[in-house]
């Protein structure tokens, strides 16, 4: 279950996607919308005074959809994806080969500006723009130096530990919001009615997703991705 405030924060997303679909497919020429899956690599900026620090990666899911359309000399595409960020971390309270794996899992919108130029079957592009993201689950893996009876690793939910692991290391105050900058750079490829999309970006999180637990650590996260764009029209014909 998604928590209120985070709902209420979905739901305007939501609401400014639809309303942006709504705008760009008034007349579907021209419009493309698409699809695209691949895999997100992430971490977290880590600084805090008691000594946390990050240490690692985190590789996960991400995939959505996305619309593309022309406001005068602009070409905007706007995407909802569903995608997991994170990292590992290191914190005084645990043993020396421990360490926390963060998993946030988000509906993330960012608001993109494309430059494009074809050449023949072959579009290379760039994108960039802000990014809104969403947290609907946040989970800690505590990964152990040792087994115990036949464990190596103990997951929970960050708020809501079920009382099996230690609720002083696994109770985890998140924000439900997230606000970063993305850029990418991909290449559209001419197959059938439509395109081969394939892009890599990075997203650069701009606030603290734990505050009150660490002095700031903020998202880091590569994503490659591949699917398929089509024009509007030829899915939704007048």
């Amino acid at each position: 279950m998604l928590h209120r405030r985070s709902r209420v924060v979905f739901n305007r997303c939501v609401v400014l996607t639809v309303v942006l679909i709504a705008a760009a497919t008034a007349h579907a020429h021209g419009q493309i919308v698409g699809v695209k899956v691949g895999q997100a690599f992430s971490t977290l900026s880590v600084r805090d005074d008691n000594g946390s620090h990050d240490t690692g990666w985190v590789r996960e899911f991400a995939g959505g959809a996305f619309i593309r359309f022309r406001v005068g000399e602009l070409v905007f595409q706007p995407e909802i994806l569903v995608i997991t960020k994170g990292g590992r971390i290191r914190t005084p309270f645990l043993l020396e080969d421990e360490e926390l794996e963060l998993n946030f899992d988000y509906i993330e919108v960012p608001v993109l500006v494309r430059f494009a130029r074809r050449y023949g079957a072959f579009t290379p592009y760039l994108l960039a723009g802000p990014s809104f993201a969403v947290e609907i689950r946040c989970v800690l893996e505590l990964n152990l130096a040792d087994e115990v009876d036949g464990v190596d690793d103990l997951k929970d939910e960050c708020e809501d530990p079920d009382g099996d692991p230690d609720p002083a290391i696994f109770t985890l105050h998140t924000r439900k919001f997230d606000v970063g900058l993305t850029a990418a750079g991909g290449l559209e490829v001419r197959a059938g009615p439509g395109n081969i999309v394939v892009d890599g970006r990075y997203t650069h999180g701009l606030r603290d997703v734990a505050p009150d637990q660490f002095d700031r650590a903020r998202n880091r996260s590569w994503a490659v991705m591949a699917g398929y764009a089509i024009e509007l029209s030829y899915l939704w014909p007048d």
